[in-house]
């Protein structure tokens, strides 16, 4: 509109220009300015609009909030995220992304203009509401929530989408572009109840922000930490091994957990160089000589299926190591059940090839996912963890204990080597010195520890007597 209205001006003045001094020759002139720059603004908004919604895409988001806040506008932002798309995928059939966009769309353009409607990612959209009464706003929030409790029509197929809208003041709550995007960007929290987000509500989003700030900081400032959780052999509780486990210790947060940590680093796309620097690590400790004095079998290290699937992932891992002259058989790789099924042909590639170069592979975190068997079957690893969760659950109750007694069973009859974690208990070592498992790792034995902590509980264990 403004740039229509300024164009239009220029030809206005061109015509009165030439009313008034006829031999000046400017009205042409004037009208074919003015014609190419409606034509330039037009084709610019075409740009800013995604084609399945026919409402503003992330471009325009990003130009237009630029603007809003430069010029100190007051407003509300709304964010709605569907959470369940994949579950439509399977309902309808195919692709649901475009048609998903079209339906959200036209519902919010009865609502909102259409210039505040915006659509950032197949799964989000983005309101700006410049609407002063909080309670007309968290009446607009309640109305969109209400709606995602009715079914939508993807054709003839009814599908209801699970939605959470969150609600941020601009600028008390969002004082920026990024804060923005980052609050479209973030995934919901797991496990989440609410279906509005406000205020307190929100606070994840600061700490993810803090987070991702860490990670940052940690790889630049040196904040990471390799510690060792050591594991045994069942027979005679002797050492077998250790796995490795990053931590960071950062300046501003303090210790900030693996489970928090990880996941935004693979979202940013740092969960490579967390890897190889855990590997690297752990190389370095090897080349000491320490691990084999010993007798330790094996250190293990865990593996993103992310980083499996890149190109390029398997002469990276062997020249990390065969640049630390370590010998390939003292790694063992983990690989997390729940993940290792979602692309047995690439990830089979991988293992095999690290595998023919001595590594060894072992799967995290049995009994947790979905595809276990399968994985396993089609996945050639050494080793089978089996989750604590598994183990705890057999001593509460007999179908537990079931559940352990034919997963030990089933691996065995498959070859496979298993360790069992989580063990706290003797109790729990007799349970599993009946069912003849191989090693163990737990609290019993060990808590992760630095480094050179783990160097003084090898010592004790290497002078313990047989």
């Amino acid at each position: 509109r403004a740039a229509i209205t300024y164009f239009m001006s220029i030809v206005v003045i061109g015509v009165v220009l030439q009313m008034i001094w006829i031999d000046l020759k400017v009205e042409m002139l004037a009208e074919s300015f003015g014609l190419l720059g409606i034509m330039l603004a037009v084709e610019n908004e075409d740009d800013r609009i995604d084609q399945a919604s026919e409402v503003y895409n992330r471009k325009a988001l990003e130009d237009d909030l630029d603007v809003y806040i430069f010029n100190r506008n007051t407003f509300h932002l709304f964010c709605i995220k569907i959470t369940n798309t994949d579950m439509a995928k399977r309902i309808v059939h195919g692709e649901v992304n475009a048609s998903m966009r079209r339906l959200v769309a036209e519902y919010l353009r009865g609502m909102f203009p259409g210039y505040w409607i915006y659509v950032p990612s197949d799964h989000t959209f983005v309101v700006t509401v410049f609407e002063r009464d909080m309670e007309k706003v968290n009446d607009l929030a309640e109305k969109i929530s209400e709606r995602f409790d009715s079914p939508w029509y993807f054709d003839d197929t009814e599908v209801l989408l699970n939605a959470v809208v969150m609600s941020a003041s601009v600028p008390e709550r969002i004082s920026s572009t990024s804060d923005a995007l980052f609050m479209a960007d973030s995934p919901v929290p797991v496990n989440i109840e609410k279906k509005i987000l406000t205020d307190t509500d929100l606070d994840y989003l600061m700490r993810r922000a803090e987070v991702e700030k860490a990670v940052t900081r940690g790889l630049e400032e040196n904040n990471f930490e390799v510690y060792y959780q050591p594991t045994y052999y069942l027979k005679n509780r002797k050492l077998h091994g250790a796995e490795a486990l990053i931590r960071l210790h950062d300046s501003v947060l303090g210790n900030v957990y693996p489970t928090e940590f990880i996941p935004i680093a693979e979202k940013m796309g740092l969960i490579d160089d967390l890897d190889d620097f855990v590997l690297s690590e752990v190389c370095r400790f090897i080349k000491t000589g320490i691990p084999a004095e010993c007798g330790m079998d094996c250190i293990n290290v865990n593996l993103s299926v992310i980083q499996c699937m890149r190109p390029g992932f398997v002469d990276r891992i062997n020249s990390i190591v065969s640049s630390h002259g370590v010998a390939q058989k003292f790694i063992n790789f983990e690989i997390t059940e729940t993940t290792a099924a979602d692309d047995y042909r690439l990830l089979n590639k991988a293992i095999t090839a690290l595998k023919r170069r001595g590594f060894l592979f072992s799967m995290d975190d049995y009994g947790t996912g979905y595809s276990n068997i399968q994985s396993i079957f089609s996945l050639d690893f050494d080793v089978i963890k089996i989750d604590k969760s598994i183990l705890w659950s057999a001593e509460k109750g007999e179908l537990g204990k079931i559940i352990l007694e034919n997963s030990v069973r089933m691996i065995k009859q498959m070859h496979r080597r298993i360790l069992v974690e989580g063990v706290e208990t003797e109790g729990q070592i007799e349970l599993l010195k009946e069912l003849g498992v191989d090693y163990l790792q737990g609290y019993f034995f060990s808590r992760p520890i630095p480094k050179n902590e783990f160097i003084e509980l090898i010592e004790k264990e290497k002078n313990k007597p047989e």
